[in-house]
C-alpha cells in the first residue's frame, strides 16, 4: 500500500488451520483520502501470509473505492469472501464458497459490476 495517494494502515497475519501448517491470510485496516474513510477486514482462506495475499486484495478495494476502477483478478487462485458493512450493519456478503457467488469471481466483468454496485454506496 506504500506509494498510494491515500494513507493506509493495518495489521496482517496468518492463522494455521491444520497440522500441515497451511494458513489463512488476513488483513484488517483502513485508508483515508481527502476526508473519505474506508475500513476493511480481509480473510483469504488457505492462501498463506496476509502480506502476500490479503493486503493486495485490500489495495484493490481501496483503489476501487477512491478511483472507481478495478482490475481485480486476471485469474482467481484464492477468492476472498467480501463483507460490506455500513454503519455497523452487514449490507452485502459475497461468499466464494457459494455457487451463486462463485461465478462473480470467475468473470471479471461480473465481479467488477458487483463491486461497483456495492462499494460506492456513499458516493
Amino acid at each position: 500500500l506504500a506509494g498510494k495517494k491515500y494513507e493506509a494502515a493495518g495489521k496482517t497475519g496468518s492463522a494455521e488451520f491444520d497440522k500441515s501448517g497451511a494458513s489463512h491470510a488476513w488483513f484488517i485496516g483502513y485508508a483515508e483520502y481527502e476526508g473519505k474513510k474506508i475500513a476493511v477486514s480481509i480473510i483469504v482462506e488457505g492462501a498463506g501470509t496476509g502480506s502476500d495475499y490479503a493486503v493486495p486484495v485490500a489495495g484493490k478495494i481501496f483503489d476501487a473505492y477512491y478511483w472507481k476502477k478495478t482490475v481485480f483478478y486476471d485469474t482467481v487462485k484464492y477468492a476472498p469472501s467480501i463483507i460490506i458493512v455500513d454503519e455497523g450493519k452487514v449490507i452485502k456478503y459475497l461468499d466464494a464458497n457459494k455457487d451463486e457467488d462463485l461465478e462473480k469471481y470467475q468473470d471479471v466483468d461480473k465481479f467488477e459490476k458487483w463491486l461497483n454496485e456495492n462499494i460506492y454506496l456513499k458516493k
